[in-house]
């Protein structure tokens, strides 16, 4: 579920790669496009190391834990060590805010495809969920939103869907354990 790609970038070259970029400790890949080091890289990778939508950006070289620091690393061009780790979704349905509040403290980047949780507050929908639910299916921070009610796309279309619903069906994204 885990590895590690050796890519060359260049300082004044596209990535080749859309990133949802949000303070976490890594970087959800939210597109790869068809030129560039990445597709390039793909090529020639067996079929289990190549990096896909939706895969995790763990580490880049030295740079880990921190989603900033590792598009610093990336933007320094150069041979770069990639540490990937594929993603693991799921779904919760029929979560209902009640008369609370969904107990969230979610950001987004206004060019992402998802929203990410900062943090689930001790009371709350979401908390009420996590209680009862199995400890894969609780809702954690650095979790990646990706479709709110069907809806998937534009981050600030999910949280306002998110705000303004009673109740919501979210595909979760986090990545995989290894």
């Amino acid at each position: 579920r885990s590895f590690c790609a050796n890519i060359e970038f260049s300082k004044t070259k596209p990535f080749g790669i859309a990133l949802d970029l949000c303070d976490g400790a890594f970087i959800r890949v939210g597109r790869i496009d068809k030129l560039g080091p990445v597709a390039e890289y793909n090529e020639s990778a067996s079929p289990r190391e190549q990096i896909g939508s939706g895969d995790f950006i763990m580490a880049i070289n030295a740079a880990a834990g921190n989603g900033k620091s590792m598009i610093k690393a990336l933007q320094q061009g150069g041979m770069v060590n990639m540490q990937v780790r594929r993603p693991e979704r799921f779904t919760l349905e029929g979560i209902s805010k009640g008369d609370g509040a969904w107990g969230l403290d979610l950001t987004y980047h206004s060019r992402s495809s998802s929203i990410v949780v900062k943090q689930v507050f001790r009371s709350g929908a979401i908390a009420a969920w996590n209680e009862t639910a199995p400890d894969e299916y609780n809702v954690k921070p650095g979790d990646y939103i990706l479709e709110v009610n069907g809806l998937a796309g534009n981050p600030q279309d999910l949280h306002a869907l998110i705000r303004n619903s009673e109740v919501v069906d979210l595909v979760i994204s986090r990545p995989a354990r290894d």
